[in-house]
């Protein structure tokens, strides 16, 4: 990793966040190392070697690009307290954003252009996404609010040649939308499925422990469905968090908020 010009405390702390695994950069031998090959998975969004392209972009493209090194991803461990205020104090204007409410998850660190996004889920596992600095939300690729941050997400990702940025927070974003909608069907995929045994049933309607209203078999059949539908969503955005914090874990991110 070659993070470099940060003062010594921050530097210690980012390589104290590199070695526990919760940091990412980006574009870094160390993070396109440790992808599967083409062979091993074609369909992976990065691939081992990466680094190879980069070198050619920077030295035959793009003059004045600087992909390498530049793009730090930043997982903010909800039980790492000291660390969080290690954040705070390297960055002060952190303080007031993870006070403010729900935790970011993830700090988002443009070090060329010295930008920083918080990104988390709020109430309802809704994703918000942060400007560091200011504390404005940052409508990024129309994922959050409806002001027009175009210019500024331009500026974040202009040598984000990969596009991770995009892929990351659209992945958060449809994480949250595929909780939201699972979170709020009735009971949980066991108690829908009980439902439908006799036990359950009366008067040819079927009713789900904890719930007052019956309902019926077209209906738990398309509970069940809707469950699955809506997990198959959140694997999918996993897959992509997991390429960047394999530690992740869907239940970890659910803010639990209702």
């Amino acid at each position: 990793m070659k993070i470099t010009n940060g003062t010594l405390q921050a530097m210690k702390l980012l390589e104290r966040l590199n070695k526990a695994g919760d940091l990412v950069d980006v574009y870094s031998d160390d993070f396109f190392n440790r992808q599967p090959t083409y062979d091993e998975d074609p369909s992976a969004p990065f691939l081992k070697g990466g680094m190879e392209s980069i070198e050619e972009i920077e030295s035959d493209n793009f003059e004045k690009a600087k992909p390498k090194n530049h793009l730090l991803f930043i997982f903010v461990d909800q039980y790492k307290k000291d660390i969080q205020d290690e954040l705070t104090t390297v960055y002060p204007p952190l303080k007031k954003i993870f006070d403010i409410g729900h935790l970011p998850d993830f700090l988002l660190l443009n070090l060329y252009t010295k930008q920083m996004l918080c990104v988390g889920f709020g109430r309802k596992n809704r994703i918000f996404i942060l400007d560091a600095k200011s504390g404005k939300g940052i409508n990024a690729f129309d994922l959050y609010g409806i002001t027009d941050d175009s210019k500024y997400v331009e500026k974040f990702i202009k040598n984000d040649v990969y596009e991770a940025t995009s892929d990351f927070l659209h992945a958060l974003n449809n994480l949250s939308v595929a909780m939201f909608r699972h979170d709020n069907l009735p009971g949980n995929e066991d108690l829908v499925a009980f439902a439908l045994d006799e036990e359950n049933t009366r008067d040819g309607l079927h009713y789900i422990e904890g719930e007052d209203e019956g309902y019926t078999t077209d209906q738990i059949n398309e509970f069940i469905e809707k469950y699955q539908e809506y997990e198959a969503y959140e694997d999918e955005a996993m897959k992509m968090i997991k390429v960047f914090f394999p530690q992740c874990e869907r239940g970890e991110l659910s803010t639990g908020d209702y």
